[in-house]
């Protein structure tokens, strides 16, 4: 069997067992909450817009590393799109302080189905550093605040084009990644880890708001 093959296997187990589980037992919201699930679980194995996010957000402890590698390029589209949690939150501070605050206050976010994880989008770090997680399906719950930070997400992203062999490794606790629509038989290889070498929490502040202020003081 190969790889695609397996691949296309365990997405088709992994449907039906959802299916039937659903079909047998849910009902309402739940029934609601779990479509909305399997929806977004998809969206990374179509050629639609994959908007931009964390890996793992729906989980405690995110895995810190992403590397993709563009084994073969779509014929049109399929743009990498990164944006950098610094910049996001630095202009999150200066335009807006108190947003800058209140989504480094716990509970701000539900990320995930009925089995996900309350967090926060910036989580604030020992040393006067934050980190981000993030998502924008239909399985994020958002402080009322999240209109303008998507508007400053907007702002920062960068779209880049991969050639075969081409790829990227990011920081998933400062980096968002994404992918534009795309036609034809695009073909990447993920993989999520830890690094073996400690890394420090997120990234630096500059511009630091009262809540990281606080953490950073309390952990020094």
């Amino acid at each position: 069997m190969t790889n695609s093959q397996h691949t296309r296997t365990v997405c088709r187990r992994r449907r039906s067992i959802r299916g039937r589980w659903a079909g047998e037992h849910a009902h309402g919201p739940l029934a609601d909450l779990l479509a909305t699930a399997e929806a977004c679980a998809n969206v990374g194995l179509g050629r639609g817009e994959l908007r931009l996010h964390t890996d793992g957000s729906g989980v405690p402890r995110p895995p810190r590393l992403m590397l993709l590698v563009c084994l073969r390029p779509a014929d049109t589209g399929g743009d990498a799109v990164l944006a950098d949690g610094q910049g996001i939150y630095t202009d999150l501070s200066a335009q807006w302080r108190q947003a800058a605050v209140a989504l480094s206050t716990s509970w701000t976010a539900f990320f995930g189905d009925g089995g996900g994880h309350p967090t926060l989008v910036f989580t604030p770090q020992p040393g006067y550093r934050s980190s981000i997680r993030y998502r924008q399906d239909g399985l994020a719950r958002f402080n009322p605040v999240l209109p303008r930070l998507s508007c400053l997400i907007k702002d920062r992203q960068q779209q880049v084009s991969l050639a075969a062999g081409q790829g990227y490794l990011i920081d998933s606790e400062r980096w968002l990644h994404a992918r534009s629509t795309f036609t034809g038989g695009r073909l990447c290889l993920r993989a999520l880890g830890t690094p073996m070498t400690p890394l420090e929490p997120g990234f630096p502040v500059t511009s630091c708001t009262e809540s990281s202020s606080i953490a950073g003081r309390k952990a020094s």
